[in-house]
């Protein structure tokens, strides 16, 4: 059986650096200090 987490969130002073260790790739560009987006790699590649 497979699980996969959907939404993750920690309390940390900087998001973006944050959101770069765990997603291991690149954040969204409109990441702020306050609030970062990221995605595993891969996800979403349309073939």
């Amino acid at each position: 059986m497979q699980s996969y987490l959907r939404s993750v969130t920690f309390g940390y002073s900087d998001a973006p650096l944050t959101a770069r260790f765990w997603a291991d790739s690149d954040i969204a560009e409109e990441s702020t200090p306050a609030k970062a987006f990221a995605e595993a790699a891969g996800h979403g590649e349309q073939e």
